[in-house]
């Protein structure tokens, strides 16, 4: 079932998923963009996730069904570059689960990324 969030609870989310895994969040301002953006670094990692929130800068609450889904994308920041391809997350009642599980699955598919 489909449900709305804010900013704040996706940060409260990134605040806690990066706890855990030892990460840390940044949010990222981009001109061509009117959703909140957040990079996730972990240390020693060579890429960084790229979170598109689907959260509205002009409202501050996830856009209407059907409006878009969260979006993780993979950056290299050793050749300064995203790896191709994207994952979504829908946003229904355990969309927190199922991005934390994305966001590991993104680290761990990537094993050779654990050098910068």
């Amino acid at each position: 079932m489909f449900v709305y969030f804010n900013h704040v609870d996706f940060e409260s989310f990134l605040t806690k998923a990066c706890q855990v895994a030892g990460a840390r969040w940044i949010p990222v301002q981009k001109d061509d963009c009117f959703e909140y953006v957040y990079d996730v670094v972990v240390p020693g990692f060579r890429y960084s996730l790229r979170l598109y929130s689907s959260v509205s800068m002009n409202t501050g609450w996830s856009r209407p069904k059907g409006g878009d889904a969260i979006r993780v994308c993979t950056f290299d920041r050793l050749h300064n570059r995203f790896k191709p391809g994207s994952r979504k997350v829908l946003r229904v009642e355990n969309w927190r689960k199922n991005l934390a599980t994305c966001m590991a699955a993104c680290v761990n598919n990537h094993p050779s990324g654990n050098t910068l």
